[in-house]
């Protein structure tokens, strides 16, 4: 427990991963973010790695059923980082990202 709490209290010591203070700030922002998500009044495109191990589905869920006008795109083989994927699967990505933002300018 002495260690953890140094650990906390010494930021220059992380050397990897997220600290607590960021997964805090970031839990609190996700509440926010679904708690005001039906106050959105543009367009959004949400995209979602099918086999993401970082990133559970659920925010993504609650907020794209609360904004009126949400495309929940969801690539079924796709981990964390769509845009690094192989071809096959960053292809069929980038043109729903080019195709939304041509319907929507």
């Amino acid at each position: 427990m002495n260690y953890y709490n140094f650990l906390l209290e010494s930021r220059e010591y992380q050397k990897g991963g997220v600290s607590y203070n960021w997964l805090n700030t970031s839990f609190k922002a996700i509440k926010e973010i679904i708690d005001n998500a039906h106050k959105v009044k543009i367009p959004v495109m949400l995209c979602q790695a099918g086999k993401d191990t970082y990133v559970k589905p659920n925010g993504h869920n609650k907020f794209a059923q609360k904004v009126n006008n949400c495309e929940l795109k969801i690539y079924e083989d796709s981990k964390h980082e769509i845009y690094w994927e192989k071809d096959y699967i960053m292809h069929p990505y980038l043109d729903d990202v080019f195709s939304f933002y041509n319907k929507n300018i």
